[in-house]
C-alpha cells in the first residue's frame, strides 16, 4: 500500500523530464511533439516554466525551438525537480515550521522529523538518469 502519491503537475513533469533524459543534455523537444503524444500544452508550458526558473530546463524560442536539458541527466536530482514543481514539501505543517494546535501534547513529531529527512535523502540520491533505466 502506498502512502504517498504524486500530482499531475509532478507525473507531466516527471513525464517531460524523462523523455528529455533519454534524448540527453542540450537536446529540444517542443511542447507541440508531447501534444501530439496527448500532453497538454499549456500545462506542460507552466511545469516547464518552474523548471526553467531553477535552471533544471533551457529553452529556445521559435522556429525549431524547444526545451531541453540544461546538465546530464545524472546530475539532476529528483529531489531538486519536485521542488521546483511543487515548492518544498512537508509530511506534516509542524516539521515545516508551521503552527500546530496539538504540538505541546504530540508524540509523533519527532519520528516524522526523521522519517522526512530519511525520505529528502532517499530523493537526493536518485537523478533523472535513474528515471529512465529500465
Amino acid at each position: 500500500m502506498a502512502v504517498f502519491s504524486i500530482n499531475k503537475r509532478v507525473e507531466y513533469g516527471l513525464v517531460m523530464l524523462s523523455r528529455l533524459a533519454k534524448r540527453g543534455r542540450g537536446k529540444k523537444i517542443s511542447l507541440a511533439e508531447f501534444s501530439k503524444k496527448g500532453y497538454p500544452g499549456p500545462f506542460l508550458a507552466q511545469i516547464a516554466k518552474d523548471l526553467v526558473k531553477v535552471g533544471v530546463l533551457g529553452s529556445k524560442e521559435g522556429r525549431g525551438g524547444g526545451y531541453y536539458l540544461n546538465h546530464e541527466p545524472g546530475e539532476i536530482e529528483i529531489k531538486e525537480v519536485l521542488e521546483a514543481i511543487e515548492g518544498e514539501q512537508s509530511l506534516m505543517d509542524c516539521i515545516a515550521g508551521k503552527k500546530c494546535p496539538f504540538e505541546k501534547d504530540c508524540l509523533h513529531k519527532g519520528f516524522m522529523a526523521r522519517l522526512s529527512k530519511d525520505i529528502d535523502k532517499i530523493l537526493e540520491s536518485y537523478t533523472l538518469e535513474d528515471l529512465i533505466k529500465k
